[in-house]
């Protein structure tokens, strides 16, 4: 799986995991799939692979077709004060500062039983979290670093960047910096990025920052949009680009995303991910781009 999932992926198997810890009863897909708001495909994996594998013994019920959790050590975040979300979020916070006996006593805290520490740290990597103090660094010193052997999806190359790091984006998972070949401001992956080095070169770019929207993309203006979407784009989309649920709706047996983007880019690479899954019902300039990155294909 490609890294920059992986957060994704460890934030849905815990809503999973969440439900068969705090309750007694064994549940079937088809209401872990309604609870949760993930496809029952992906759960069916997650229980018959990934959580075992990941240490988690899962019991399915042959005659009920329901699945419980053998052992019932229940990790402590997972049933008090932080949602699974908010205590991601703090381990990333907290990775930034200064190793401290209070720091330590924190983090222990929030990854109260074994078996949760190892899952956060199989898909977050002590790699990640030296990657992010040294971008923290560099942004708080003002100075250039190079991104090691990054790798880029749009084109589809593994090289170094030479960046002026300006500040994170939502739960620490890219960071915004000045990239000085291309002289513009971009987003990157912090789970693309293999390595950080901090340059003794200071930060130089004094111009404006815009917004950034649920798909990690930033520009002066703001393009609304209507998407209509079957079920299984619904899912996913939530799943892959969680900022976007306050756009979702549910309207009797539809699905609708209505909200704002700063790029057609990483909305149009989802809707034509997805054939047939979605209908643009709103912005012509939405429909002219995909009509034009449909024409790139080569069959």
């Amino acid at each position: 799986m490609p890294k920059y999932k992986e957060e994704n992926k460890v934030v849905s198997i815990f809503r999973v995991l969440r439900y068969i810890l705090e309750d007694a009863q064994a549940y079937t897909i088809e209401q872990l799939s309604q609870k949760t708001e993930i496809n029952a495909r992906t759960i069916r994996r997650y229980l018959d692979e990934d959580l075992p594998n990941l240490g988690f013994p899962i019991e399915k019920e042959e005659k009920t077709k329901r699945y419980k959790l053998i052992s019932k050590r229940v990790p402590i975040s997972l049933t008090y004060g932080f949602s699974m979300e908010e205590t991601l979020l703090l381990k990333d916070l907290l990775v930034t500062l200064p190793t401290s006996p209070l720091k330590q006593s924190i983090l222990s805290k929030i990854f109260y039983e074994s078996e949760l520490k190892n899952i956060a740290e199989n898909f977050f990597q002590n790699v990640r979290e030296g990657i992010i103090q040294k971008l923290s660094l560099a942004i708080e010193q003002k100075k250039r670093a190079i991104l090691k052997k990054y790798h880029s999806i749009a084109s589809q190359s593994v090289k170094d960047r030479l960046v002026e790091p300006i500040c994170f984006t939502h739960n620490f998972t890219q960071i915004r910096a000045y990239e000085l070949e291309k002289q513009e401001v971009r987003n990157f992956s912090i789970q693309r990025i293999d390595a950080v080095e901090i340059i003794d070169q200071p930060r130089s770019y004094q111009g404006e920052l815009y917004p950034t929207d649920a798909f990690g993309f930033s520009d002066k203006e703001e393009l609304f949009i209507v998407l209509e979407l079957s079920e299984k784009a619904y899912l996913l989309l939530r799943e892959e680009f969680p900022l976007t649920e306050p756009a979702l709706k549910k309207e009797q047996n539809t699905y609708f995303f209505r909200g704002f983007v700063r790029s057609y880019k990483g909305i149009g690479r989802f809707i034509l991910s997805l054939p047939g899954e979605i209908k643009v019902v709103e912005d012509e300039g939405l429909k002219n781009f995909l009509q034009n990155e449909i024409k790139k294909f080569k069959f």
